[in-house]
């Protein structure tokens, strides 16, 4: 994300203090991440060549401005981008998404550990050139098709669900690799002593799991699938969408900036200087 640094450096001003220079700098950060993934959940690219035009008005808006200031202009523009992380319910793998649907998934997998109080780990999933055990994407579904066709239109309809988000996991490369020939119903045993997003298929991940229960399957529904199908995609797809939903927050930059009411947002928005 190149322009991030030409937008951190326009927003600070020479006289700002320490405090207001990190406020702006993790505005800057949030709004960069926001606005990156909303258009990759959307198949959209997110460089500098593609989005100049918007980005480099957004930069004139905050150039020198207070954290109030620039904290509206990022809102308004992630909330004028006329596409949302709600993009993540169609998002699977493709030519496209190959190079991001790693760190998506990193990402989703990384906020539930943090949000039982455990360590990150997005390093380590995202990091392919480390010694050792690195992550791969895992398909929950076999690519089995006359065991599922049941379930779906034909071979192209079952190819496609099968890369949808709600499909997929993270898994150790060798792992990955030997759960491969494995039905379903053999695999959501083994995914028990995995990442908690491949635990949470399996019933032992209910069970004396307090930081579990209490923080995650509370507040997103997860619950444990005996038999996988293309319902269950969807199902998963959804929970991914609410935690989609708290990861990639435009609130987060309100919140960073002090905040403002409803209707100073209101009247900024209405008082945008046509271009």
């Amino acid at each position: 994300m190149t322009y991030q640094t030409m937008l951190a450096i326009a927003a600070i001003k020479n006289d700002d203090t320490d405090d207001i220079i990190q406020k702006k700098i993790r505005m800057t950060a949030q709004f960069v991440d926001d606005f990156a993934t909303i258009r990759i959940l959307n198949f959209k690219k997110a460089n500098w060549n593609t989005n100049k035009y918007q980005l480099f008005h957004v930069m004139q808006d905050i150039r020198n401005a207070d954290c109030k200031t620039i904290g509206m202009v990022y809102v308004r523009a992630l909330r004028r981008m006329g596409m949302s992380v709600e993009g993540i319910t169609r998002f699977g793998l493709n030519q496209f998404s190959k190079r991001y649907m790693l760190h998506i998934l990193a990402r989703l997998t990384s906020y539930v550990n943090v949000l039982m109080g455990n360590p990150s780990h997005f390093e380590e999933y995202v990091d392919r050139k480390r010694q050792g055990n690195t992550y791969d994407i895992e398909h929950i579904l076999p690519d089995k098709y006359e065991d599922y066709k049941d379930g779906f239109a034909d071979l192209e309809d079952f190819e496609s669900t099968r890369n949808l988000i709600g499909n997929l996991i993270l898994l150790t490369r060798d792992k990955n690799r030997s759960y491969q020939a494995m039905k379903y119903s053999e695999k959501v045993q083994k995914y028990a002593g995995d990442n908690i997003l491949a635990q949470a298929l399996s019933s032992t991940a209910y069970s004396k799991n307090p930081s579990f229960l209490s923080t995650v399957v509370a507040k997103y529904g997860f619950r444990d699938i005996p038999d996988f199908d293309r319902q269950s995609i969807v199902d998963r797809a959804e929970i991914y969408l609410k935690m989609a939903s708290d990861i990639w927050n435009p609130n987060d930059i309100k919140n960073i900036a002090g905040g403002w009411d409803d209707d100073e947002e209101k009247a900024f928005f209405k008082n945008e200087k046509g271009r």
